[in-house]
């Protein structure tokens, strides 16, 4: 399970997609702009993030292991 929202701090300004929730579990986020949702289809999940840790700042981040 992901830290509480204020446990994670990203290293600077990181660029996110303008989303809005439909159905599905906001983990880190507020619910009018979520950051990473969870939605269960059959017998998984899916998993939705905003913003792309493979690129700078968060490629390099430390903090990206609790992703």
């Amino acid at each position: 399970m992901l830290e509480p929202p204020g446990a994670l701090e990203f290293p600077e300004k990181v660029a996110v997609a303008n989303s809005r929730l439909i159905s599905g579990e906001v983990l880190f986020g507020e619910e009018d702009t979520p950051l990473i949702v969870r939605q269960k289809r059959g017998k998984g999940f899916v998993f939705f993030m905003a913003f792309d840790s493979s690129e700078a700042p968060l490629s390099d981040w430390p903090g990206k292991i609790a992703l």
